[in-house]
């Protein structure tokens, strides 16, 4: 028995992507096994967030008009399944807006921000009983798991997919039941608590699967066809890839590359299951193969948004512990970092964390031993290749003034940390650069 899991992002909630979903599964081998991962239609997780933020209720009105959209393009004039997931989402915000809940609000945030993958599944569920195709569904939060309890909502602890607790839910997958339906993105803690597995997750629910299946292949279905060089609206001359490995697509993926969430590679690569990113609008292009094959060529990503910490003290360079001190207070505040320099007397790190009023209370942290200067709206750039060794001669690390050059000590990355006005020159750079 082959086993396939597919994984369609955002935009391929349509018709074209389900209709492109019922052909593989027509054109399947008897026998064959295909696990679909659904993340929400497009725009709706966002719509979600905004809710849990400000409560206001015409974000969850957007979310019902995304969704409707989507039936009606289905011909699903009328759904009792998908009315009734709609009246809990209403039950759901309902007690979140006015606190009718024991429940901690962080796991009442993880269940409303996860609806959407919720909502989506209901929709394909439809479709394909109105097509008399025949399917399972699994419930995401039964069998992926984190290794250990979370009070936050997105937990930087490892996460698993239960064997058990998924042939508990789809008893005779293999055999009687082919097509299996489930969501992306959701998770729960050992005791049942909700909880997310972070933007972009669905990539590393279907990875989590492919590894406990022993799948033949994951593929993932997106509105691109495979995996360029670089972003192609910023650098002309990005060209499509056939193929890369996987630690380089990880180390890209990790540095600002969409096409894939960085946590979504590693459990592939651990039982050597191809990754093929495909173009749900294009099928008939071969999209990107991710697996152990080497690629040597040389590829630019882009970070924005990012806040960078300039740490100092006199201190440092007689006495011991700072470094794990300063970083227990990024800790502390459930604040993750990125690029790490240091030097004898100062400490420098980036950080991706949107929430201001968490790194100005950081600082603040911070100040009661260290001087402390923290730049906002910064752009990381790097270049990544499978040895950048090979390129750094060609860069020119004086282009613009930077904050931080950075080589990364895997020897896969260059990267360079910028003020934001001196974005536009740097690109124009790469474009000649790619030429």
């Amino acid at each position: 028995m082959a086993v396939t899991v597919i994984k369609l992002g955002g935009t391929s909630q349509c018709k074209v992507g389900y209709d492109e979903l019922v052909k593989v599964i027509k054109g399947k081998n008897e026998g064959d096994a295909i696990v679909i991962v659904l993340s929400a239609v497009s725009g709706v997780t966002n719509e979600l967030i905004n809710f849990t933020e400000t409560k206001s209720i015409h974000h969850i009105d957007a979310v019902k008009d995304k969704c409707q959209k989507l039936l009606t393009e289905l011909g699903l004039h009328f759904s009792r399944i998908y009315d009734e997931k709609i009246k809990q989402l209403d039950e759901l915000c309902d007690n979140y807006k006015y606190n009718k809940t024991t429940q901690l609000p962080v796991f009442q945030k993880a269940k409303i921000i996860g609806y959407g993958e919720e909502l989506s599944t209901t929709i394909l569920s439809e479709y394909f009983e109105y097509l008399n195709i025949k399917y399972s569904s699994a419930h995401a939060r039964r069998f992926i798991r984190t290794k250990k309890n979370s009070y936050v909502l997105y937990p930087s602890t490892e996460f698993f997919a239960n064997q058990y607790n998924f042939s508990d839910s789809i008893p005779k997958f293999g055999t009687d039941v082919n097509v299996v339906i489930t969501e992306g993105f959701i998770a729960s803690t050992p005791s049942g608590d909700p909880v997310l597995l972070g933007r972009g997750g669905s990539d590393t629910t279907g990875a989590l699967l492919a590894n406990m299946l022993d799948a033949d292949e994951y593929q993932v279905w997106t509105d691109v066809d495979g995996i360029y060089t670089s972003d192609p609206r910023v650098i002309k001359n990005s060209k499509k890839v056939d193929f890369i490995d996987y630690k380089l697509i990880q180390e890209l993926s990790s540095m600002g590359a969409k096409v894939m969430h960085a946590l979504s590679i590693y459990p592939c690569e651990q039982s050597m299951i191809p990754i093929t990113v495909k173009n749900t609008f294009a099928m008939e292009k071969s999209g990107t193969v991710i697996s152990n094959v080497n690629n040597n060529e040389l590829f630019f990503a882009i970070q924005k948004n990012v806040t960078l910490f300039k740490i100092k003290s006199l201190s440092m360079s007689s006495g011991y512990g700072f470094v794990n001190q300063i970083f227990q207070q990024f800790t502390n505040s459930h604040i993750d970092v990125s690029i790490v320099t240091t030097s004898q007397f100062e400490i420098c790190t980036t950080t991706e964390e949107p929430s201001v009023e968490k790194l100005l209370e950081l600082k603040v942290n911070l100040e009661e031993n260290y001087e402390v200067t923290m730049m906002a709206n910064c752009i990381v750039v790097s270049f990544v290749a499978s040895d950048i060794k090979k390129y750094s001669s060609k860069i020119d690390l004086n282009i613009v003034p930077s904050y931080i050059i950075h080589f990364g000590s895997n020897g896969m990355t260059l990267n360079f940390v910028i003020d934001q006005s001196n974005y536009e020159k740097f690109i124009e750079y790469v474009n000649e650069l790619f030429e």
